[in-house]
């Protein structure tokens, strides 16, 4: 589009897939408690300390889990399932 007798392009990409072999986050940041944490994401065993509101901002499915009328909505702990770690 146009603005100011000037074209404007604007790009939008979503990454489908990446060959990368690096963790996208490191899980050693998330297993303790920090200023942010106010929830537990138990994981095969291995506990997640994380924010409800960030998760639930980046995914409908943690926002209905935290947020909408699931048992998991007052807990301190939610454990995942079918989930692998790593």
């Amino acid at each position: 589009y146009m603005v100011a007798d000037k074209f404007k392009i604007e790009f939008r990409i979503k990454i489908l897939h990446s060959e990368t072999l690096e963790p996208i986050a490191d899980p050693s940041k998330f297993s303790s408690p920090n200023r942010m944490s106010n929830v537990i994401l138990k994981v095969q065993e291995k506990k997640l300390h994380v924010s409800k509101e960030l998760l639930a901002v980046h995914s409908p499915v943690f926002e209905a889990l935290f947020f909408g009328n699931f048992a998991e909505k007052g807990k301190d702990e939610v454990e995942i399932k079918d989930v692998v770690y790593e």
